[in-house]
């Protein structure tokens, strides 16, 4: 019968706040990663999934590969990060009249919306 149990997530966040614009960028399906739930577990998986199957007991090399893979997501997304954010051929600099604008904190601007990385235009509603 425990099989058949099912664990429920939800997260609400205000739309105006860093959290909340992430939500709703992730909403977007970028780079065709999927559905937001899917993103989110996605996400938990490559940064907990090795803790998780060691937590139940998996050891040798199961926990090995999965280690790898989890290591190998999460150096592929920095790389990614990189290449649009840092590589110089790639970031683009935008004039703003208003300095009070141009002001960034962590990637996210002082309004809390995240930087756009794709020229597709998404308005889904998911």
């Amino acid at each position: 019968m425990k099989q058949n149990q099912k664990l429920f997530l939800t997260i609400k966040r205000r739309v105006d706040s860093s959290e909340g614009q992430l939500l709703k960028y992730l909403k977007t399906e970028p780079f065709d990663l999927g559905t937001l739930p899917e993103i989110v577990m996605l996400t938990l998986k490559q940064h907990w999934s090795p803790f998780a199957m060691s937590a139940d007991g998996v050891d040798g090399e199961q926990l090995r590969q999965r280690a790898i893979w989890a290591i190998e997501q999460l150096e592929a997304q920095a790389a990614l990060i990189r290449a649009v954010f840092l590589e110089p051929a790639v970031v683009k600099t935008q004039t703003i009249a208003n300095q009070g604008q141009a002001q960034q904190t962590n990637g996210f601007s002082d309004n809390g919306f995240l930087p756009q990385t794709s020229s597709r235009n998404h308005n889904s509603s998911n």
